[in-house]
């Protein structure tokens, strides 16, 4: 009876309980106007009060650089080993990145063996890799997984995240999502959110990403047996940015 409850005073008293700690995962950016939008997506879920960190398997970790490596092999398990580099020179609202090669990796290869579910298996999450993550990583509202799709499949699938896979323009772009989107369903049975991004506005460019989208559809539907959906972004339209952080979030899981 003496232990102190939850009430309307919570909040002024400053003894909120943690809020769920959510992952979401984004597929190695193709080029450059994708790894634009990925920058853009988080900085717009940061100014509309979302705390994201980034573990970035596109930097490799290194003791002038460390990153999740050496927060997997910290002694303490509350702090990072140091602060995540920011975007932005460290302003206010800027992004944290945290170097993740070796350590997503690693965690990676840990989900594999054996671990595995079937599609239509319900997967226990107590104690997967991305679970290990959750005391180190607690404050921030959204840890985003930016890592190749082959990396990303075996930490995801027991938490049924569907990650966001942004396909580069042009026939070889729609080869190479093709084949990340074919890994994905094979090795794990999950899907992905696909996104086109439209860089610059032009006669017929955003009418050929629209049917690049198309095309990814049907071929995955004709020889996966899946429908992923799919969305063209155009980076001069703030509302489609916005749509695509909503469906990030939405993709979302909990890391317990």
């Amino acid at each position: 009876m003496l232990e102190r409850g939850l009430h309307q005073g919570t909040g002024l008293l400053q003894n909120r309980p943690w809020a769920r700690t959510r992952v979401a995962a984004v597929a190695t950016a193709p080029d450059a106007a994708s790894l634009d939008t990925l920058w853009r997506l988080c900085a717009l879920l940061q100014s509309e009060g979302t705390s994201v960190v980034v573990l970035d398997a596109s930097v490799p970790e290194h003791e002038a650089n460390p990153g999740l490596e050496q927060l997997l092999t910290s002694t303490s398990l509350c702090t990072l080993p140091s602060a995540p580099t920011r975007l932005d020179d460290g302003a206010p609202g800027s992004l944290a990145v945290l170097p993740a090669a070796r350590g997503l990796q690693q965690l990676s290869t840990q989900a594999q063996p054996g671990t595995l579910c079937s599609l239509y298996q319900t997967c226990d999450t107590t104690g997967t890799p991305l679970a290990r993550l959750l005391p180190m990583l607690r404050a921030y509202d959204l840890v985003l997984l930016h890592a190749p799709m082959s990396c990303l499949g075996p930490l995801l699938q027991p938490h049924g995240i569907r990650p966001l896979l942004l396909a580069q323009p042009g026939a070889e772009g729609t080869q190479e999502a093709y084949r990340q989107l074919k890994h994905l369903a094979l090795y794990t049975g999950l899907s992905a959110q696909l996104c086109v991004v439209v860089a610059q506005p032009g006669d017929g460019a955003e009418r050929a990403a629209r049917a690049q989208l198309a095309t990814l559809q049907r071929c995955a539907h004709d020889y996966l047996g899946i429908v992923p959906p799919g969305v063209v972004v155009c980076a001069w339209r703030p509302h489609d940015l916005q749509r695509l952080a909503l469906q990030v979030q939405e993709n979302a899981s909990t890391m317990e």
